[in-house]
């Protein structure tokens, strides 16, 4: 294949070592790109914004990480939106955040959110989700792979996967919560009626994407009440009209004047195993996509923790990844890193086995310590059922025993440690 050259300067649309170009341009943001042929399709995903989780009014770069989806007939293109706006930058257009100007291009696949459901609430709101793959797998399934940070996690990030569906316009619209193994292919949604129509009606969280989020201020999409009213009609907090496609899993809204088009499946509510009806769509006229998911009746929340629930009640969480090292859960916490006798401070060093850094301590014995000093969150607290301390533990081969936690009460000068025999047990 030879790419002859086509343009000049910044308005180069081929090179012959380059390829051709099929989007982006002027710096206008973009990363992370992947293309995948899907259902008749060539999709590209492209992630906008900057990587970080923001909050920083100071910085605008610091966040607003966005995926966006173009699709084309053809492998070099063109690509277009649902809005046939195309993926290629004339000029430099900020691409992202609140101040976006490029007339938000690309579909909103989905963006920041929370109070979601059972899992993405709180301090685990998602935001700045992207840098994905997007496969059309073996087993007749789409599956979006993406990393995404946390409302109030600092830096850290998490891998997620969610099922893809097209809806009857052939765009993609991402299932609304986490694959937990759902049984449900692509053939299946233009086949089959996955949710019986007398089960849809009902009380419904909606969820809008919106672009223009402002990352600065760390917005994230919030859910409304709706309720699907047996005869096709939507009130509540957005009103409108409702349909399915008989035999098929495709779904119309139509809310506030604005049509999608999507699909209705069934998802579960994680961590729990609680079963929902939801629907995902797309409005193709501007690019926003809207989740639902039915709760009420057998889907109520549960409003007690469930076994594997490991964030009720947590209190303290440090990651080691910002300096100063953080609580971030209550940022006026701190841990200081601090010597004793001759040994040498502790550092920090990344780890590909964390996927971030961990505190590095240097071997030594009593009066002669290379520790790490937490504030106690529970410091005065009445602990009527004790307390939990986890942590991430790699050892060397080197050493068969060493004190790896301890209490240490200011006032009376009392210590308790916490010490392994790491002949027997190498922990990590």
């Amino acid at each position: 294949m030879e790419y002859p050259l086509t343009g000049n300067g910044n308005g180069i649309t081929v090179d012959p070592y380059f390829g051709k170009k099929i989007a982006g341009g002027y710096y206008s943001s973009g990363e992370a790109s992947y293309i995948e042929y899907i259902g008749g399709y060539y999709f590209l995903f492209v992630t906008n914004g900057g990587l970080a989780a923001g909050g920083v009014a100071s910085d605008y770069n610091n966040g607003g990480y966005q995926m966006r989806v173009f699709r084309s007939q053809n492998p070099d293109g063109p690509y277009v939106d649902s809005k046939n706006s195309t993926a290629l930058y004339g000029s430099y257009l900020l691409n992202f955040g609140p101040n976006e100007n490029d007339g938000n291009r690309g579909e909103n696949i989905f963006g920041a959110y929370t109070n979601w459901g059972n899992q993405a609430k709180g301090n685990y709101g998602e935001r700045s989700q992207g840098h994905n793959s997007i496969i059309a797998a073996e087993d007749g399934r789409t599956y979006l792979v993406y990393h995404t940070r946390f409302q109030n996690w600092g830096e850290s990030h998490q891998v997620r996967v969610h099922q893809v569906f097209q809806n009857k316009n052939g765009w993609l619209v991402a299932a609304p919560f986490e694959y937990t193994g759902e049984t449900v292919t692509s053939a299946d949604i233009a086949s089959t009626q996955q949710i019986p129509t007398e089960n849809i009606a009902g009380k419904y969280k909606l969820l809008t994407h919106r672009y223009k989020l402002d990352h600065r201020k760390k917005e994230a999409s919030e859910p409304t009440d709706i309720e699907l009213l047996s005869n096709g009609t939507i009130t509540g907090a957005s009103t409108g009209t409702w349909s399915i496609d008989e035999g098929t899993s495709y779904i119309t809204l139509k809310i506030g004047g604005t049509t999608y088009y999507g699909v209705m499946v069934e998802q579960t509510l994680e961590p729990t195993d609680t079963k929902a009806p939801a629907f995902t769509a797309l409005a193709s006229t501007n690019g926003v996509t809207v989740w639902g998911y039915k709760y009420g009746e057998s889907t109520t929340e549960p409003e007690t923790p469930v076994d594997g629930d490991y964030k009720t009640g947590l209190v303290a969480y440090y990651n080691f990844d910002a300096s100063p090292i953080t609580n971030q859960l209550n940022t006026t916490q701190t841990a200081t890193l601090q010597k004793e006798g001759s040994n040498s401070l502790p550092t920090l060093k990344t780890d590909g086995s964390r996927s971030g850094q961990v505190i590095h301590t240097n071997f030594g014995a009593a009066e002669n310590t290379s520790n790490v000093k937490f504030t106690n969150p529970l410091a005065g607290a009445t602990l009527s059922e004790g307390a939990t301390v986890a942590f991430w533990l790699n050892s060397i081969d080197q050493n068969y025993w060493d004190a790896a936690f301890a209490f240490y009460n200011p006032q009376t000068t009392a210590r308790l440690y916490l010490t392994l025999c790491l002949r027997l047990h190498h922990l990590r």
